[in-house]
């Protein structure tokens, strides 16, 4: 069995540590929580791309479209999605 190490630390262990470990800890998190392999954008910040992210809505979004906007705006939001191969 291996030790895996608490994801979110106390206030005063996060005080104790230098910055490096400190980033260390940050990007342990950050892997922890999108997973490994995560994009990030220009800031560090990670980018969504599960289904349902806005770079891959699902059908509940296009059928809450639907409800809220109307058929047309659902169907082209739609022929958007397809062409941008999603």
């Amino acid at each position: 069995m291996s030790y895996n190490p608490p994801v979110w630390l106390p206030p005063e262990e996060l005080a104790a540590m230098t910055p490096a470990e400190r980033q260390a800890q940050a990007r342990f998190v950050q892997n922890h929580v999108f997973g490994f392999d995560h994009r990030t954008d220009r800031s560090g910040r990670p980018i969504e791309q599960g289904l349902g992210s806005p770079s891959n809505p699902g059908e509940q979004h296009f059928a809450a479209l639907e409800r809220a906007e109307g058929a047309a705006a659902a169907n082209l939001a739609r022929q958007r999605a397809a062409k941008a191969g999603r």
